[in-house]
C-alpha cells in the first residue's frame, strides 16, 4: 500500500477502530450544527461594520444567493477531487435530507490522504474567498465576499471536527468514507 492512497479491500488484519455515524449519533450532530454557529460567530463584528458601511444593493443579494448554491457543490466537488486522487473507486454524491456528501465507500485511506480530504474544501474555499474579500475594490463585493467566506467557513464545522478528532488516528490507520460518516480500522489496538 502507498502511503497516502486508498486501497481496497480492506487489508487482512484490521479490524474496527472508531466510527462516526450522523444518522445515529443525533448528540454528535447537534454538537457539530453548535460548533458551526460558534465558527460564525467571530466574523459577526467584522460583517456588522462593513454592513453598517456600506448600502446593501441588489448586487448583493443577487451574489449572496449565487454564492450559497454554489458553496456545497464546490465545497463537495472539492472533496470529490481528492477522494479521485487518492482513491480508485467512484464518488458518490449525495443528499441526506440534512447534509450533501461525497463519499468513496468500499475505499479505505491512509490517516493522512483522510485528513488532506477532509480538510481540502475548508483549505481550499477559504484561501480563495479571502483573498477575494481582501482585494475587492467595492464595499459591497467586499462585503460579499465576508459574508461567503463565513458561511463557507460555518459549515464546513463537521469536516473541522473530523479532522481535528482524527489527527490522534494511529499511523496505520485506514478510512472509509460512508458519506454519512466514517469508519477507522486498524492493526493496532485501542489503547
Amino acid at each position: 500500500m502507498k502511503k497516502y492512497f486508498g486501497v481496497s479491500p480492506l487489508p487482512e488484519g484490521y479490524v474496527l477502530w472508531d466510527e462516526i455515524n450522523l444518522t445515529q449519533n443525533t448528540k454528535l450532530l447537534v454538537w457539530i450544527n453548535v460548533l458551526s454557529i460558534l465558527l460564525f460567530l467571530p466574523f459577526v463584528p467584522l460583517i456588522l461594520s462593513l454592513s453598517s458601511q456600506t448600502v446593501v444593493e441588489y448586487s448583493f443579494w443577487g451574489g449572496f444567493l449565487l454564492g450559497m448554491i454554489l458553496i456545497i457543490p464546490v465545497h463537495e466537488g472539492i472533496h470529490g477531487l481528492f477522494f479521485r486522487r487518492f482513491g480508485n473507486g467512484k464518488v458518490a454524491y449525495k443528499f441526506h435530507g440534512w447534509a450533501f456528501s461525497a463519499s468513496m465507500e468500499g475505499t479505505f485511506f491512509s490517516k493522512a490522504a483522510y485528513l488532506v480530504i477532509g480538510a481540502s474544501p475548508v483549505v481550499v474555499l477559504s484561501l480563495v474567498i479571502g483573498i477575494f474579500a481582501l482585494v475587492w475594490p467595492t464595499p459591497v463585493g467586499k462585503l460579499l465576499a465576508w459574508v461567503l467566506f463565513t458561511v463557507q467557513f460555518a459549515s464546513a464545522a463537521g469536516d473541522i471536527y473530523v479532522v481535528w478528532r482524527f489527527r490522534n488516528l494511529p499511523p496505520d490507520a485506514l478510512v472509509e468514507d460512508t458519506g454519512v460518516g466514517m469508519k477507522v480500522f486498524s492493526k493496532t489496538p485501542r489503547s
